[in-house]
């Protein structure tokens, strides 16, 4: 196929151009730590499902933000943290979006770069 005249490409970011560079419970766990909760990696590790299964719930309910929250909440219910007005399932979801947690692919930036210079 010839995309010589290709006017848009689109990407979809996750697992095509970044990925993440800690499991979730990693990260989960570092956002538990970072506002003084007090939890251990494996309790929240024997909580999160295998990602297959993760996936699985993801696509049933659609990739939102709702799912997101909803998810999280459970597993600081499951954890038996206290969380008052979902406030700390909020910070968990909103953190896993900061930049500190994915990098781009090695391959992405230059693929990047040679799309922009052909405008």
């Amino acid at each position: 196929m010839d995309f010589s005249n290709a006017k848009v490409v689109f990407f979809d970011v996750h697992e095509t151009l970044i990925h993440i560079k800690l499991t979730p419970p990693e990260i989960f766990h570092a956002l538990c730590d970072e506002v003084g909760v007090d939890v251990s990696l494996t309790a929240i590790q024997e909580r999160y499902p295998d990602p297959d299964e993760l996936e699985r719930r993801r696509e049933a309910h659609g990739n939102d933000q709702d799912f997101w929250e909803n998810f999280n909440a459970s597993i600081v219910a499951d954890l038996g943290l206290s969380d008052p007005n979902a406030a700390l399932s909020q910070f968990i979801t909103e953190g896993f979006l900061r930049d500190q947690w994915w990098a781009l692919y090695h391959d992405a930036e230059s693929a990047l770069q040679k799309l922009k210079a052909k405008g």
